[in-house]
């Protein structure tokens, strides 16, 4: 099983936003994805159909033979398909963030992680040349496959165990998941108005860019840095009705003031 091989053969478990991607990257990379595996077979079969592989609802019928078993389920499903996935040749490898690398152990030989740390949607296609990968081994000589094989999607490839990769993906929820809720909300407040949400585009790129030249402590701006309670009580009276935004903004609000004393407290 040679990691260089063009033509790794790729069994990918799971059509969703993850699978979805890095079947279309593996496939630009050369890989043969042979099978596809959905717990609903017309996500198995759409997918691949676009992948050239055949598609299957039943991990009975999974077939051995692949270089890569790639697991691309949610978390929880985790622990039972490394179970039932019955071919034990090869190289299994899940892509969470939040899951220890050792829920193969004692089922399958040689075992790893390969977490793209990345937001997925079907609709959307990415490529993974900028994409974070971080991977994990079961041994030295597998953790040097999957890293030439995270290196054939992306630029930048890290070593990380699984106690850091909980934290990183944490702090991925925190930068990501968080803050899209918070542009939902915003989206839905300019509904009620004639200003389109995409008015709010500049002002979130500049938020962006500003945290490539300082940390997220010194970049902060707004009425709860600059502690104007008559801001924050307007803003609040505009959201009357709606208690779990008013605490969405309380709770933030409250965060951002003392993490701001808290600076201040350090400079002094």
């Amino acid at each position: 099983m040679n990691p260089t091989d063009k033509h790794i053969r790729v069994t990918l478990i799971g059509a969703g936003n993850v699978g979805t991607q890095l079947g279309y990257n593996l496939k630009q990379s050369g890989c043969d994805i042979r099978q596809v595996w959905s717990a609903h077979l017309a996500n198995a079969e759409r997918l691949a159909e676009r992948l050239g592989a055949t598609a299957t609802d039943r991990t009975e019928d999974l077939a051995d033979g692949s270089d890569v078993y790639l697991y691309a389920v949610k978390d929880d499903a985790l622990q039972d398909m490394a179970k039932t996935v019955s071919p034990t040749g090869g190289i299994h490898i899940h892509t969470a963030g939040a899951v220890s690398m050792d829920i193969f152990k004692g089922k399958k030989e040689r075992y790893g992680v390969l977490y793209p740390m990345q937001t997925f949607s079907k609709g959307r296609r990415i490529s993974f040349a900028d994409v974070p990968i971080f991977i994990e081994a079961s041994s030295a000589e597998t953790e040097t496959y999957i890293r030439t094989l995270a290196k054939s999607l992306s630029h930048t490839v890290t070593s990380c165990s699984s106690e850091e990769r909980k934290v990183l993906h944490l702090a991925a929820v925190f930068c990501c998941n968080f803050p899209n809720v918070l542009y939902d909300i915003a989206h839905s407040l300019l509904r009620e108005t004639s200003i389109p949400f995409e008015t709010m585009f500049p002002l979130m790129s500049e938020t962006i860019e500003k945290l490539r030249l300082m940390t997220p402590r010194e970049a902060q701006t707004g009425p709860a840095v600059r502690g104007d309670e008559q801001a924050m009580a307007r803003h609040l009276s505009l959201l009357e009705g709606n208690d779990n935004w008013q605490d969405i903004y309380r709770t933030l609000s409250q965060t951002i003031a003392s993490l701001h004393a808290e600076g201040e407290q350090i400079k002094k």
